[in-house]
């Protein structure tokens, strides 16, 4: 084991860290912040205004290139086709609950999300409408959705980022049946290619670090938390294939 001291004269280093409560838990981040020097956290998600990441509590990998709508929330990734990206304002409905005193405060903590501005348009109860001085408008009843990794840069003013971590795989493959292993991990993977195309098709030069899926905890445990929907057993059958 070769020890290093921390470099304190370092070039500036911009880090994305995307990912499920693993990354909202800010854990890894906080070892990447303790044992370097110079880095800058990139996101829109924060709980002291250092450490910004996209860390969602039980979220999968497809949430974030497809989900325009989630039970806490919708993918900073995914915009409604057609409109520019300052333009799209976000999902209303998650933003009340944020804006909520009284919120749950796991799923809805750490956000700071500016007043709506004249002309923007928003997203609620499955329709697009643009928000005008003399009273919204509809815009669309059927809005196609696209996950677009260049707007999210553009429209939450992300700036200069120089990698990318993604931390998926415990939520993914957390109840897979052992007959259906290998299509949900195809599935997992696909949908890390589609991330990482989409910020490549952005800025090639960013490094994309792959974290592998993490082993979960024993059986005691895992029985407690989710009881009879799976095993600790089969979570780490699916998870050491999917590293594989």
């Amino acid at each position: 084991i070769l020890i290093f001291e921390k470099q304190t004269d370092c070039e500036p280093f911009n880090i994305l860290c995307i990912g499920a409560s693993n990354t909202r838990s800010c854990a890894y981040l906080e070892h990447i912040n303790d044992n370097l020097s110079n880095i800058y956290f990139k996101g829109t998600r924060s709980f002291n205004q250092k450490m910004f990441h996209e860390g969602r509590g039980g979220w999968h990998a497809y949430n974030y290139v497809h989900t325009y709508r989630n039970f806490c929330g919708s993918s900073p990734f995914v915009f409604p086709k057609g409109f520019e990206a300052a333009e799209y304002y976000g999902d209303m409905e998650f933003i009340d609950l944020v804006n909520d005193e009284n919120h749950e405060t796991y799923s809805y903590d750490g956000y700071n999300i500016p007043p709506i501005q004249e002309g923007q348009i928003y997203h609620r109860e499955e329709k697009l409408y643009r928000h005008l001085k003399d009273g919204d408008v509809l815009v669309s009843e059927n809005p196609e959705w696209e996950y677009r990794f260049d707007k999210y840069v553009e429209k939450y003013s992300i700036g200069k980022i120089d990698a990318v971590s993604l931390l998926f795989g415990g939520n993914d493959l957390q109840v897979c049946p052992y007959e259906e292993s290998q299509r949900w991990i195809d599935a997992f993977i696909d949908n890390l290619e589609i991330m990482i195309n989409g910020i490549h098709a952005y800025n090639k030069d960013i490094a994309v670090i792959v974290c592998m899926p993490l082993i979960g905890a024993e059986q005691y445990a895992w029985g407690k938390c989710i009881g009879t929907k799976g095993s600790s057993k089969m979570y780490r059958f699916h998870v050491l294939r999917a590293t594989k």
